[in-house]
């Protein structure tokens, strides 16, 4: 099973590929468009980029969330909206993970942190065990796909990190 996991922006979108419980390729997709309808059609046809490249049979998306305005919010249900129609077209399964629930899944715990403390977090997650240093958009894209493979019986639970 090859899975594609996308910590999605209009700006800067995580992704991690995953091949059995393999982690093959990663990176973050950047969008440089002058208003957001630009950067989020650059955006899609990266990532529509991305499927065709790596062929998964599973998308593993972050559920959007209102963090810091309701512009932000809707861009990114759009985007997310895009991705779902992308996977419609190429009969490509989905599945949606909040943040606290990828976190939970891999044992990520904290309380009650602040949404940069966690991403912190990720990123250490990511370089303990994986041995690789990444951005936080790349690390939670990683994080997830990991998730969806602890949570569907492909790779074991991990113990719980205070990292």
């Amino acid at each position: 099973m090859r899975i594609l996991s996308v910590d999605q922006s209009t700006t800067q979108t995580g992704y991690a590929v995953f091949d059995g419980g393999d982690l093959r390729s990663y990176g973050v997709l950047k969008s440089t468009g002058k208003d957001s309808t630009a950067r989020m059609a650059d955006m899609c046809h990266k990532i529509q980029l991305l499927i065709k490249k790596h062929k998964p049979s599973m998308m593993v998306i972050e559920k959007v969330s209102l963090h810091s305005s309701v512009t932000v919010l809707v861009s990114l249900a759009n985007l997310q909206g895009a991705i779902f129609q992308m996977c419609y077209e190429k009969d490509l399964g989905y599945v949606l993970y909040a943040p606290s629930t990828w976190r939970r899944i891999i044992g990520i715990i904290g309380g009650r942190l602040k949404r940069d403390q966690y991403k912190k977090k990720a990123i250490a997650f990511v370089e303990n065990s994986y041995g690789i240093t990444v951005n936080d958009d790349c690390a939670e894209a990683i994080c997830m796909g990991l998730a969806y493979l602890i949570d569907t019986g492909v790779v074991a639970p991990m113990e719980e990190s205070n990292e």
